[in-house]
């Protein structure tokens, strides 16, 4: 059994480091919709095997915290900057909401 939940929570945990920019942001929108709503937005995500979800919050946690590095030169050259500012503004204010959320709920 700690050899099939060992290769598992390995697998989880390259998985969530596998995931693109896209996806994380769409976690963390559904995660603040959940805290939101009133809902455990931790229970709806990881629910399960306990050892698995300790595996992948912490890869999904850096992923969440580089979405507030700035993106590389030129990445985004084709848009245009205003509409690139008011996105870049709106993907940063969701995560952090989280943030605060995941702080608050350390006490849990």
């Amino acid at each position: 059994k700690t050899t099939t939940t060992t290769t598992t929570t390995t697998a989880a945990a390259a998985g969530a480091a596998a995931i693109g920019r896209e996806h994380v942001l769409s976690m963390v929108m559904l995660l603040n919709e959940k805290f939101r709503e009133g809902v455990s937005g931790w229970a709806s995500l990881f629910d399960g095997d306990g050892d698995a979800a300790a595996a992948v919050f912490p890869a999904f946690f850096a992923r969440v915290l580089a979405l507030l590095q700035p993106p590389p030169e030129g990445a985004q050259a084709a848009e245009a900057a205003p509409s690139r500012t008011r996105r870049e503004y709106a993907e940063r204010v969701q995560v952090v909401l989280l943030l605060i959320q995941v702080f608050q709920s350390l006490g849990e």
